[in-house]
Parts: C-alpha cells; sequence; structure tokens
C-alpha cells in the first residue's frame, strides 16, 4: 500500500497535482485491519489531490468523488451509494511530539513523504450518507418479512387513560 505515500522533498515550492483511483483493493486493506468497524466493503473512488509545497508546511486539498459499497440500513444487503466530498489538511513542518488535530497534521522536519491511505479512507467514510437503503421494492424480501414480522406495534399507547379525556376538552 505504498501507492499512497507521497514524497514531497523532491518537490519544487507551489502547486503540485496528484490523482488517484481507488478501488476493492484498497477497501479491502482497510477490512482486513479491522473487520467488525470496516464501513464500506468496496468501490471506485477518483481523489484529485493538489499539494500546495511551502517552506514551512505542506497544504492538502482532496476532491473525492464516486461510489462506495455499504450495507443496507433495512435489508443488510450490499448498496451501492454516490459520495462526494472536498476536504484540506495542513501538514506543518515540526520536531515536537503533538496530536494532530481535525484539519492540522505534524510531519516531522527530517520525514521525506506523507502516506495519505488513512487520511483517504477516513475522508470517504465521513462522506458516506447517514442513511443508506435501498430504493422500495429493491430490499431482500425475506428481510423484509422478518422486519415486519417483528415490527413495534403502538397500540397500547393509543389507549388513553380515561382520567385524562378531561384534558381533552380544555
Amino acid at each position: 500500500m505504498n501507492d499512497y505515500e507521497i514524497q514531497f522533498t523532491g518537490l519544487k515550492l507551489g502547486t503540485h497535482s496528484f490523482q488517484f483511483e481507488l478501488s476493492n483493493k484498497f477497501f479491502e486493506f482497510f477490512k482486513n485491519q479491522d473487520q467488525e468497524l470496516s464501513l464500506v466493503d468496496g468501490g471506485n473512488i477518483l481523489v484529485q489531490l493538489e499539494l500546495e509545497k511551502k517552506e514551512t508546511m505542506l497544504v492538502l486539498n482532496f476532491s473525492i468523488n464516486g461510489q462506495v459499497d455499504v450495507a443496507c440500513d433495512r435489508c443488510m444487503e450490499r448498496l451501492s451509494t454516490s459520495i462526494s466530498s472536498t476536504n484540506r489538511i495542513i501538514g506543518k513542518f515540526s520536531d515536537e511530539e503533538t496530536w494532530n488535530e481535525d484539519e492540522i497534521i505534524h510531519i516531522s522536519s527530517s520525514a521525506y513523504k506523507v502516506d495519505i491511505k488513512e487520511l483517504l479512507y477516513e475522508f470517504i467514510c465521513l462522506a458516506i450518507p447517514a442513511k443508506n437503503v435501498h430504493s422500495d421494492g429493491e430490499c431482500n424480501p425475506e428481510m423484509i418479512k422478518k422486519l415486519n414480522e417483528y415490527r413495534y406495534s403502538n397500540d397500547d399507547e393509543e389507549k388513553i387513560d380515561p382520567r385524562w379525556d378531561k384534558l381533552k376538552n380544555l
């Protein structure tokens, strides 16, 4: 997975463009790392990266577009959904050991490359919609049958205690 390491030491000051195509192989790497927490089963993503090299920092602007395969929230079958995201990361050169922040990463002054694969995966996961369901009629019919079988009934809520009926007249 060295394909996502950018060697910046040989680059001149200024803006440089990179393009990455992420396929199922990219997502398998993360699935193998932590199978239970992997949100993405696969996909095809195009990443445009504009890296601006400055004296004391790197500015990385990511544009991410494509399709990812996730589990349907209703039937758990595979579902392909579109994502689109733009993200900005600032890489500060520093020899101090400090925590990375949301948009700032610290890069050792002796480093000659930056690995962006985990940033890419994080940006992709954050771009996934909160709700992922198939269109009506496309979910697994057996699962829908089971869900309907165990559906919560609120019949008890509709029965109102007669002592409260007088409040309706207010």
